[in-house]
C-alpha cells in the first residue's frame, strides 16, 4: 500500500506485497519490503523474499536509482546488510553487498552486470569467507566470473556459467583451492592445488545433476 507523500516535496513510501514473482526459471512465491520512492530512486528498507522450494534472502537496505538521458544503463541496484539462507541445501551467508546495473537488451530483454561480497559463506559444515565476485547476464546467460576468496586458510577462486533458456537450465562451473589445510581431527592434511569442474543441468527442484571432474596436488 502506498502513505502519504513527502510533505512539500515530490515522493511517496509506503509498503509492498508482492506474490508469485519469477525471474527467467527462478520463482519468489513471496516477497514485502517498505519503501520510500524520491528524486528519482527508490529506497527499499527490510526486503524479504522467499526463494520457491529453497529458503529466503534478506536485504536490509536496497536503493535503487532510475537511470536518464546520460547514463548508459537503465537502472542500478545497489544492496548492503544482506544475506540469503538455503536450508535446503544447508547453505548461510551473512554480510553480503553489491551492486547490480541494467542495461536495454535484445528482444525486449534486459541485460545486466555487477558484482557482489560475502563476508561469510557456509556451505553444509564448510565455510569460506571474504568472496567476491562479478556477475553478467545477456539473454538467456548468466555468468559468474573473477570469483575470489578463501576457504581452509587458502585462496580460492573459480566461475560460473548458467544458461537459462530451457526448462533444465544448463550450468558449468570450475573451482580451484590452492595452498588450503584440510586437516581432520588428528590427521594433518594439506592440498597444494584442488580443481574441480562442473558440468551439468539444473532442473526445477534447482539440484545441480552432471557430472564432476576432480583433480587434486598435495
Amino acid at each position: 500500500g502506498l502513505s502519504s507523500q513527502y510533505p512539500g516535496e515530490s515522493g511517496f513510501k509506503g509498503s509492498v506485497s508482492l506474490n508469485n514473482g519469477r525471474y527467467v526459471s527462478f520463482k519468489f512465491p513471496s516477497a514485502t519490503s517498505d519503501y520510500a520512492f524520491k528524486n528519482g530512486k527508490i529506497d527499499l528498507v527490510n526486503l524479504r523474499a522467499v526463494l520457491e522450494g529453497t529458503g529466503q534472502f534478506r536485504a536490509e537496505q536496497t536503493t535503487i536509482r532510475l537511470g536518464n538521458e546520460r547514463d548508459r544503463f537503465s537502472g542500478r541496484i545497489e544492496f548492503s546488510e544482506s544475506s540469503f539462507n538455503l536450508p535446503r541445501f544447508e547453505i548461510e551467508s551473512a554480510g553480503m553487498r553489491g551492486e547490480l546495473r541494467f542495461y536495454p537488451g535484445s528482444n525486449a530483454k534486459t541485460d545486466w552486470d555487477g558484482n557482489v561480497f560475502i563476508s561469510s559463506l557456509k556451505v553444509r559444515s564448510q565455510r569460506a569467507e571474504k568472496i567476491s565476485m562479478q556477475l553478467a547476464s545477456s539473454s538467456d546467460v548468466v555468468r559468474v566470473y573473477d570469483l575470489r576468496g578463501s576457504a581452509f586458510g587458502g585462496r580460492l577462486a573459480g566461475s560460473l556459467f548458467l544458461n537459462t533458456g530451457k526448462a533444465d537450465s544448463l550450468i558449468s562451473s570450475s573451482l580451484i583451492l590452492e595452498d588450503a589445510d584440510v586437516s581432520h581431527r588428528s590427521k594433518a592434511f594439506f592440498l597444494k592445488r584442488m580443481e574441480v569442474a562442473f558440468s551439468g543441468e539444473l532442473g526445477r527442484g534447482l539440484i545441480p545433476q552432471g557430472e564432476e571432474i576432480g583433480r587434486a596436488h598435495v
